[in-house]
């Protein structure tokens, strides 16, 4: 089930990124088997240069890509982690066999091309089909806009380095590991023998500057190591 959701979601970053700031909201929306696998969820992510910032319904995730860091911050608690891709604890070979793992479900990914077409949000998209390991999905691509690519080579990058992308930074880990969706994933469903998965960008808005402070941890949040 993780493994699912974690790719349906990830698949929504797949998206590039233009050199102006940007921001979008998608929703989550999970219906499996069972009522106690059900989930609906809001998601906000806003980039800037190097900084990423992902909000959804537990925490929030910062992850600056020119340090090759990642924070991971409890609202609740007012706490935050700090996880550092290159620290030996991501690179042990538990964590190797997990990055091993990911990259065969990824290069068995299949993604075709068809001829429907259709608006979302006022912005053409194409439609393409997607199997991976037995699952079955429908993507719409906004194929037309160009503007994202540095958040993508900027997630490949991050992606690279371990398992520690892929646990604490999954939408951007997915489809940067795939390597076969170049452009904005304005919509998706993904099919498993378990669950339907699907995300779909309610707002996407361009702008010139987003606050500094967003990338920011707050004065008040208190450090949680992890040894």
């Amino acid at each position: 089930m993780k493994k699912a959701m974690m790719f349906s979601m990830l698949i929504l970053i797949t998206s590039t990124m233009c050199q102006a700031d940007m921001k979008w909201q998608s929703e989550l929306t999970v219906t499996g088997k069972s009522e106690e696998m059900n989930r609906k969820e809001t998601i906000n992510v806003f980039h800037t240069g190097e900084m990423i910032r992902i909000e959804n319904k537990d925490s929030i995730i910062i992850a600056d890509f020119g340090k090759e860091k990642i924070y991971r911050l409890n609202p609740e608690n007012k706490i935050y982690q700090i996880i550092d891709p290159q620290n030996p604890i991501y690179q042990s070979e538990s964590s190797k066999k997990i990055d091993e793992i990911l990259q065969t479900v990824m290069n068995s990914a299949s993604l075709n091309s068809t001829e429907e077409h259709q608006k979302i949000n006022e912005i053409p998209c194409q439609k393409f089909t997607l199997s991976i390991m037995g699952s079955q999905g429908d993507l719409w691509i906004a194929t037309s806009l160009k503007e994202f690519k540095k958040l993508r080579a900027q997630a490949v990058r991050l992606a690279k380095k371990s398992s520690a992308a892929s646990h604490f930074l999954p939408l951007a880990e997915t489809g940067a590991m795939m390597g076969k969706i170049e452009d904005f994933v304005m919509s998706s469903k993904i099919t498993t023998s378990m669950m339907e998965v699907s995300n779909r960008i309610e707002s996407v808005e361009i702008i010139e500057t987003l606050p500094v402070e967003m990338f920011v941890i707050p004065d008040d949040y208190v450090q949680l190591k992890v040894h």
